[in-house]
């Protein structure tokens, strides 16, 4: 019943036109389906500066990759077969991904109750707001599912797939890449240049990148180069970036006044840097105690989680859809462990995407109500973020333990 009643709602925000981006979504699909998928790629890209730092959104400039751009195409060119419009068509190809991700999970845990949790947690983002992350979920729920069956060079390919559909899927890559070539050392970092796993997956890259690379060029590698550029504090996103981004009104914009609603803000490139590095410092950190920790695939899937909520909190320019990257591995987790406590992380996942997306754009792309009562309380909840990635990391770090610290039995 639970299932059935989170399905319905998705249905019934089918003709929710969403945020911003989906207007977005639709010209790049237009673009795809006027001059073909080469070239509508090529005019997005080549118009990111007219449309993301003029603010011309009619140019359809972006950096979205190869594979997200072209299933944009299809859906545009399958809506106008069937008589769709752009909107609704994108829609019900929007819902299509969350079905298929709903089974897929489904097929992972064998649980209706955590099946029914992981549609619920989808259903604002996709079938309210419109976002894209969900096309890229079928891929990379795919390729943990092959990581935890042994299936590495699987599991890296079908990684590939949905990073060219979301950049953002990238985040999680050096993770699940440190466990499946089993690195724990720098001696095993360089040992693995002469095992057969590693020339695969170096093989299955090559052979992805040259067919994407004699389709679109460089124009990936530069759509992903100016995705790194986007010139602001934090995109909406209830962060450290959106706290200093309240500092920085109230101190230097005189028209702002601590009562009023703050907005995302663009700053010149060095007032991005000191977030960039405590971001990669903190990266660093969790990515050297993972390679020395004695792990499994739950400590695998619980860094990848860290590494996105640390992302998302200290990072500058996060875009507050980011959290959904988040999800996926969450709930494989509990799909994978029985443990109470996954179960309480996928559900804390669940809450940092919802909220962020519900505060900023209500339930169809439309703020609901003013944010501010005397501060804006989505300053007020960035703090509270904060505390709940702490909260999550204590006991992320204490269980990622390292091999030299554990006791060998003798024999």
């Amino acid at each position: 019943m639970l299932l059935a009643i989170t399905l319905l709602l998705s249905l019934l925000l089918l003709r929710a036109e969403g945020t911003s981006d989906v207007g977005m979504f639709l010209i790049w699909g237009a673009l795809g389906h006027e001059h073909g998928v080469l070239d509508g790629y090529r005019i997005m890209v080549e118009n990111w500066p007219e449309t993301v730092l003029g603010g011309n959104r009619a140019a359809g400039g972006g950096e979205y990759p190869p594979l997200g751009f072209a299933w944009l195409t299809m859906v545009r060119s399958m809506s106008d077969g069937l008589g769709l419009s752009p909107l609704l068509g994108y829609k019900i190809n929007l819902l299509a991904c969350s079905f298929v991700s709903t089974g897929l999970i489904l097929l992972m845990s064998r649980s209706l109750v955590l099946t029914a949790a992981f549609h619920a947690a989808t259903i604002l983002s996709v079938s309210g707001l419109g976002y894209m992350d969900i096309v890229a979920a079928p891929a990379v729920i795919g390729a943990l599912w092959a990581m935890r069956e042994d299936r590495p060079v699987l599991g890296f390919t079908l990684l590939i797939f949905g990073i060219l559909i979301k950049w953002q899927f990238l985040i999680i890559a050096p993770v699940l890449l440190v466990h499946m070539l089993n690195i724990r050392s720098m001696r095993d970092l360089l040992a693995m240049l002469g095992g057969k796993l590693f020339w695969r997956l170096v093989g299955t890259s090559a052979v992805i990148g040259g067919g994407t690379a004699a389709i679109f060029g460089l124009l990936p590698v530069q759509a992903l180069l100016l995705a790194l550029r986007h010139p602001f504090l934090s995109g909406t996103t209830m962060n450290v970036p959106w706290i200093a981004t309240f500092l920085w009104r109230v101190f230097f914009d005189p028209d702002f006044v601590i009562a009023g609603e703050v907005d995302f803000l663009l700053v010149p490139p060095g007032a991005l840097l000191p977030f960039k590095i405590m971001f990669f410092a903190l990266f660093a950190l969790i990515m050297l105690r993972f390679i020395r920790a004695d792990r499994n695939f739950r400590t695998c899937l619980y860094t990848a989680i860290l590494v996105v909520l640390t992302y998302a909190v200290w990072n500058s320019a996060v875009h507050e859809n980011h959290w959904f990257v988040a999800l996926i591995p969450a709930f494989f987790m509990a799909a994978h462990s029985p443990a109470t406590f996954d179960n309480w992380v996928a559900l804390w996942a669940a809450i940092l995407l919802n909220v962020n997306l519900f505060v900023f754009y209500g339930i169809t792309g439309i703020e609901l109500l003013p944010r501010h009562v005397g501060i804006d309380l989505s300053v007020v909840a960035s703090v509270l973020f904060l505390a709940v990635w702490w909260l999550l990391m204590v006991p992320g770090w204490r269980c990622l333990v390292s091999t030299k610290s554990v006791p060998q039995r003798a024999g």
